[in-house]
């Protein structure tokens, strides 16, 4: 949704309307100050979900490193047996 000038110009005045000149600087503060809070509180919030997932990453690598190092015997130990001829049968 994009607003265009003219529209802008309408909202502008509806709040001017509203709010009135004398406590629309006062207003105009408290809001600031209320999108401050949500940047603050959207800020830590990605970085909780950055750290989970950074934990939930490491948790993956400790437990696909032991599956590739057990993988990689196997497979060793295969290769050896076709070298030997008895093929695991």
């Amino acid at each position: 949704m994009q607003l265009g000038f003219s529209e802008l110009l309408i909202v502008l005045l509806a709040i001017l309307i509203l709010i009135g000149p004398d406590n629309l600087p006062k207003t105009a503060r408290q809001l600031g100050r209320y999108y401050s809070e949500l940047q603050k509180y959207r800020r830590m919030l990605e970085e909780e979900f950055r750290k989970g997932l950074e934990e939930v990453e490491r948790g993956v690598e400790d437990f696909v490193e032991p599956v590739k190092d057990v993988a990689s015997e196997i497979g060793g130990d295969a290769s050896l047996k076709k070298r030997n001829g008895s093929g695991g049968k």
